[in-house]
C-alpha cells in the first residue's frame, strides 16, 4: 500500500467514525424527546385540572354503576391518543408502559364491559381499539415484570373500587 492508498482508507475510516456519532447522536436526541414530549403529557394527566376531573367523574359514573356518562368516553378517548402516539412511535412503548401503564390497565379493566358494548350499539368494531391493543401491551409487560398475581390482584373488585376512589379524591384535590 502506498501513501495515498492509506490516506484514502483513513479518511474513508474517518468519515464512518463520524457518521457512525452523528447516527448516534440523533437516535439519542430522538430518544430524549420522545421522553420530554411523554413526561410533559404524564405531568399533564396526573395535575391537569381538567384531566384530573374528568377521570373523577368517569370515576364517580362507574362507581355508581351509571350506564351513560360522557365523561367515560373522554377517559377512553384520551388513552385512545397514547395509543396512537406510542403505535406510530412518537413515544417508545416502554415509557407508556412505565408512564400510564398503571392506568391504562386499570381504566381497560373497568371500561372493557362497556367499550364492546358500544362497538356493538354503535356499529364501530374498532372503537378504542388502540387503546386495547395499548392495555393489551401493558398488561402483558407488567405480568412479565411483576409476576401473574399482578393481574390477579388489579383485577381484584375491591382493588378496582379503591382506584376509582382514588381518581376522584385526586381530582378533589385539585380543586382546592
Amino acid at each position: 500500500m502506498n501513501l495515498e492508498e492509506i490516506t484514502t482508507v483513513v479518511s474513508a475510516l474517518a468519515v464512518v467514525v463520524a457518521l457512525t456519532g452523528i447516527y448516534f447522536q440523533m437516535r439519542e436526541r430522538a430518544r430524549s424527546r420522545s421522553f420530554d414530549f411523554a413526561w410533559r403529557i404524564h405531568q399533564e394527566f396526573r395535575t391537569g385540572t381538567h384531566i384530573r376531573q374528568m377521570r373523577a367523574r368517569a370515576a364517580e359514573a362507574f362507581l355508581n354503576e351509571e350506564k351513560i356518562s360522557p365523561a367515560i368516553p373522554e377517559v377512553f378517548d384520551y388513552f385512545e391518543t397514547i395509543a396512537t402516539l406510542e403505535d406510530s412511535r412518537v413515544i417508545k412503548t416502554e415509557i407508556v408502559v412505565r408512564l400510564f401503564g398503571h392506568w391504562i390497565i386499570q381504566w381497560w379493566l373497568l371500561g372493557k364491559d362497556y367499550i364492546f358494548k358500544q362497538r356493538v350499539n354503535i356499529q364501530y368494531p374498532t372503537m378504542w381499539n388502540g387503546f386495547e391493543k395499548l392495555a393489551v401491551k401493558c398488561m402483558e409487560r407488567q405480568e412479565r415484570r411483576q409476576g401473574e398475581e399482578y393481574l390477579s390482584f388489579i383485577k381484584n373488585p375491591e382493588v378496582q373500587k379503591q382506584f376509582l376512589v382514588k381518581e376522584i379524591k385526586q381530582a378533589d384535590s385539585s380543586i382546592k
